[in-house]
């Protein structure tokens, strides 16, 4: 598993093998073993495309709108699904 850590120096996120004596690779400052909380970087697995339900950076204001709209939408739909799984399994009995 690939891990990063947010570095307490310059705040970018930099590879990290869980040793105190790994550096920033953006500034070179030591990263201490609890200095900044550290995260599993996700690498996109190749045969999964990144869902279109997820909020990304570098979404414009449109995309952003779009993708929540989406979102509440896929909610919604679950919900209403939902529902009538659990009236069919109790009416069924």
């Amino acid at each position: 598993m690939h891990y990063e850590k947010k570095c307490p120096s310059c705040n970018q996120w930099t590879a990290w093998h869980r040793t105190s004596a790994n550096r920033c690779v953006h500034c070179n400052v030591m990263l201490g073993e609890a200095l900044m909380p550290m995260h599993a970087a996700q690498e996109p697995s190749p045969t999964m495309p990144p869902s279109f339900l997820v909020i990304r950076p570098e979404d414009g204001g449109l995309m952003r709108l779009t993708r929540r709209v989406a979102f509440t939408a896929h909610l919604v739909y679950a919900g209403i699904m939902w529902l009538f799984m659990m009236v069919f399994a109790a009416l069924v009995h």
